[in-house]
């Protein structure tokens, strides 16, 4: 049976933010509804900036540190209990998880004549996982991903998600309605999300409702996105 596109099942957020590594992604969970619980999925050991947070409650999460962790985290936040109590779910980040993945898929093919079968298998779940997690609801979804600095066959200059694998590497920004990117402004040293390419740094608001930079504030983002 069809099913019919309802507004309020479109009515969420999610988006992919990239920086540099302490350009301040983690941070932005602190511009995220009060009130609204958080969790994370965290591959990596940079949470220091939300400590209070977490002491106060307000965000809890799970330590990802393979394969089989990720299964798990999917398959609890796909139960009604989960989906009732957390309204925002942060993944921290796509590098390390990317990370994680690789080493799973070379140990699955040790044998360096194997490399062809690893790196699609190795693309090929991080892909879905990527999109499973992008479409979990009720969730808003915030994704961060480290960068890399890659230069073309005519030298241009290219900042892409920092994760193993070139076709990951260029399918990432595609998977996402709104990909931003957090760094400082070079004037004034001002922390700002960039919504559309500039230059050679990255960005994409399908929405059509954010201008060239925004403040550092998911919150404001997801209203004046979802005109809430």
């Amino acid at each position: 049976m069809l099913k019919p596109i309802e507004a309020q099942t479109m009515e969420r957020f999610h988006c992919l933010v990239l920086g540099e590594s302490g350009a301040g992604k983690t941070s932005l969970i602190k511009t995220l509804p009060k009130g609204e619980n958080t969790w994370i999925l965290s591959a990596e050991s940079g949470l220091l900036p939300i400590i209070d947070l977490i002491r106060s409650g307000q965000v809890g999460g799970w330590e990802i540190t393979s394969k089989e962790d990720m299964d798990a985290a999917i398959s609890a936040l796909k139960t009604p209990e989960w989906q009732a109590s957390i309204k925002w779910l942060v993944v921290d980040s796509l590098s390390e998880i990317a990370g994680i993945y690789e080493e799973h898929f070379s140990k699955k093919f040790p044998d360096r004549k194997d490399s062809f079968p690893k790196w699609g298998a190795y693309n090929e779940h991080m892909s879905k996982l990527v999109r499973e997690l992008r479409d979990l609801r009720p969730y808003n979804i915030v994704m961060t991903c480290g960068v890399s600095v890659e230069f073309d066959e005519v030298k241009r200059r290219h900042i892409l998600p920092n994760v193993p694998g070139k076709g990951l590497k260029e399918l990432l920004p595609y998977i996402f309605d709104e990909l931003l990117f957090l760094a400082k402004d070079e004037k004034t040293g001002e922390r700002l999300l960039y919504t559309d390419k500039f230059g050679s740094q990255p960005g994409k608001d399908r929405s059509g409702k954010l201008s060239l930079t925004e403040p550092p504030d998911l919150s404001l983002i997801r209203q004046k996105i979802l005109g809430e």
